[in-house]
């Protein structure tokens, strides 16, 4: 049997419910059948057969023969190929900072830094964290949520103002990836709570100062709602839509 992020004691089984950051124990000696060891799991797709598959997990699967296929794990194999030159490229470990470009000289370009590469960064190193387990993925979401929290949220404690262009779609795209980063519940309670405060701090300065009350749209800035007849930018309102989507998406916190 394999467990993903097991952990092995020597004693009844019962004392596992205290282990943290684990998913499941290997108890050697005493077990219920008797002398020997147990593979006990808190959730079914935490464990799998070594017979039947390679010890792949899926967040998505229970089964305990689940494996993937040779196309799926192809696919696999290049998307962490992809995101691990991205990550040494692009990503700066130290801030969690995802440059925009690089050009054919080799210079990258940290001047601009949009909400939507650090969404799509972080979504993608949540994905290969789900596919994988490998926790090592979720520290790299966790750094590049962290910079757009603490580096690019100086506009009254939101991020800045979009109005019009594709840059009016840029923090619709971090929210699209950013709440299912929150959702995820092998955070830590505290990081959780962090962003789940964060999000819903954006989406209640857009809903009390940036909507206009009788057209109810959103002109991509925070803190002023559009005039009854101005014009609004298309993907400027849509940034709004998702942001709404997002809370729409985002789980209630259950302290433990």
């Amino acid at each position: 049997m394999n467990i993903r992020n097991p952990h092995t004691e020597f004693y009844e089984p019962a004392f596992i419910d205290e282990e943290d950051g684990i998913d499941g124990v290997f108890v050697e000696g005493e077990v219920p059948e008797g002398v020997g060891h147990a593979a006990i799991v808190k959730k079914p797709n935490q464990i799998k057969s070594a017979m039947e598959n390679n010890g792949e997990f899926s967040e998505k699967n229970n089964d305990i023969s689940f494996r993937f296929t040779e196309e799926e794990q192809s696919i696999i194999d290049e998307a962490k190929k992809i995101y691990h030159w991205l990550k040494a490229t692009l990503f700066n470990p130290e801030t969690g900072a995802v440059a925009d470009n690089i050009a054919r000289n080799g210079r990258k370009n940290w001047r601009w830094l949009f909400t939507y590469n650090q969404g799509t960064f972080l979504g993608a190193a949540h994905e290969l964290y789900l596919i994988t387990g490998d926790k090592s993925y979720l520290e790299d979401a966790q750094k590049a949520a962290d910079f757009v929290m603490n580096r690019m949220s100086n506009n009254n404690g939101v991020l800045g103002d979009a109005t019009n262009g594709d840059g009016g779609l840029f923090h619709g795209i971090f929210f699209r990836y950013f709440v299912k980063l929150i959702n995820e519940e092998k955070l830590d309670l505290t990081t959780r709570q962090k962003y789940h405060a964060y999000l819903t701090h954006l989406a209640n300065v857009m809903a009390e100062h940036g909507i206009n009350t009788k057209t109810k749209l959103y002109a991509g800035t925070w803190w002023k709602a559009p005039d009854q007849n101005a014009p609004v930018a298309l993907t400027a309102h849509v940034t709004g839509c998702m942001l709404m989507e997002a809370m729409c998406v985002l789980k209630p916190i259950q302290e433990k």
